[in-house]
């Protein structure tokens, strides 16, 4: 029987950046090929070889809270997060309420090292803010690295929110701006929350204007 060819290709377009990243057994031979299809006629790759760890062991993520925000990191300056590391942060989020994810600080391998939250079925990559509300189902966050190419790390602080309306009626002074948010301490909002704002001028009664 004749060996079956295995072929990946890194599909590109005009004016963008492919990022596709393929791992391959250590114990074959492989062949790249180019066929140029638009210009520019150019192309960059990174080769690289790791070995590969037995274990992968999954432990709690570095965490610190005060009061209702807790951060989160494994963030290592100047060294970076280690090969193969596999860390979970589970979520509690109180009934009523919201927790807040921030990023601070994102400095991972682009598609190889995954910084991810996990709700039941549902997994979404976490490069950007999100908000778990508590009707999430047992939302983990996930940090998964390969053994290619390690960076410095992450941080993101987690806050508890509770899901209640911000002010209701606002006076904005003369001359003044005001911001108004959908809850007192964020400008998110949580699942079925029903707010009704009223928003007035701050009038002066001008029998008490004094006149010079």
């Amino acid at each position: 029987m004749a060996n079956k060819k295995i072929v990946q290709s890194f599909v590109g377009k005009p004016d963008t950046y492919v990022s596709d990243v393929f791992y391959f057994p250590g114990s074959e031979i492989y062949e790249l090929y180019y066929n140029q299809t638009w210009n520019p006629r150019e192309f960059s790759i990174l080769i690289s070889a790791f070995k590969i760890t037995d274990k992968n062991l999954t432990q709690k993520c570095q965490s610190a809270t005060n009061g209702n925000v807790s951060i989160i990191s494994n963030k290592d300056f100047p060294n970076g997060y280690k090969s193969f590391e596999n860390c979970n942060y589970p979520i509690n989020v109180p009934t009523n309420s919201a927790i807040f994810l921030e990023i601070i600080d994102y400095y991972l391998e682009k598609n190889g090292d995954k910084l991810e939250i996990k709700s039941g079925n549902i997994t979404e990559n976490l490069s950007t803010n999100y908000l778990i509300t508590d009707k999430a189902s047992n939302p983990i966050i996930n940090f998964n690295s390969d053994g290619n190419i390690e960076q410095i790390g992450f941080i993101l602080t987690a806050k508890i929110l509770a899901c209640e309306c911000s002010a209701l009626e606002v006076i904005i002074p003369c001359n003044e701006s005001f911001t108004l948010t959908a809850m007192k301490e964020s400008s998110q909002y949580c699942d079925g929350m029903q707010c009704k704002y009223t928003v007035n001028l701050h009038v002066f009664n001008i029998d008490m204007i004094p006149i010079p």
